[in-house]
């Protein structure tokens, strides 16, 4: 899973091609909702960051901050050309490339990061799910299941996370960029999610923790309690 910050004179049309290419290939990407609090997210295993940067370092979090509320995350920085880039001078980061670059060479360097994608090869299996690459499907016991790609997005997601996950949360899993989603539309996403399962007789799939949020329900993940 990877986060993707953006500071506000960054072009906004490079951020939304580049979170386009990466959930393309696969990747669980989070773009944070604008009042959504980095501990909000702290239960979620990323395994990258990638911040975009200019002149300006607004709308980004220090590098401390980074390290202190995910320890186990690596750092990729995103610059454009930009000389006097405060994050050269300030330790932490772990790799950084300065435009042009290529989205390949993004992808490479996440990659080496041990960020998780999906390649055509790879399933993810949860008792009867059968997870693919093709983000319109999914295998659900012996029936292949209609989805839609923020339905598919949501399943990845709970099915990484053990622990419950509130309704902004997801909804910085599905954002595009600059934009912030609605959380009152992640209902409306879980309701479909759960009609999409009852094609493969499951009656359903997602349930809600009251003031904890959404997770897989048995025998998919954990007893609602």
């Amino acid at each position: 899973m990877i986060l993707l910050f953006s500071s506000s004179d960054f072009p906004s049309a490079i951020v939304t091609k580049l979170s386009r290419k990466l959930r393309a290939d696969g990747f669980l990407l989070c773009l944070p909702q604008k009042a959504l609090s980095l501990e909000k997210l702290a239960a979620i295993p990323f395994s990258a960051a990638v911040l975009c940067m200019a002149r300006k370092t607004d709308g980004l979090p220090s590098v401390t901050e980074l390290r202190t509320v995910f320890p186990q995350i690596r750092l990729l920085v995103l610059s454009r050309s930009n000389p006097s880039c405060r994050w050269r001078s300030i330790p932490g980061t772990d790799a950084e490339l300065t435009s042009p670059y290529s989205f390949t060479e993004i992808s490479t360097v996440l990659e080496n990061f041990g960020a998780l994608h999906f390649h055509a090869q790879n399933t993810i299996h949860r008792y009867g799910i059968e997870l693919t690459p093709d983000r319109h499907t999914v295998m659900l016991g012996v029936k292949r299941v209609s989805l839609t790609p923020a339905q598919h997005t949501i399943l990845h997601l709970l099915i990484r996370c053990p622990d419950p996950t509130e309704a902004d949360v997801i909804a910085s899993f599905l954002r595009c960029p600059r934009h912030d989603l609605p959380t009152n539309s992640i209902p409306i996403h879980i309701h479909n999610l759960n009609s999409a399962a009852q094609q493969g007789n499951i009656p359903r799939m997602v349930g809600h923790i009251y003031r904890k949020g959404y997770s897989l329900l048995p025998p998919y993940g954990r007893n609602l309690s």
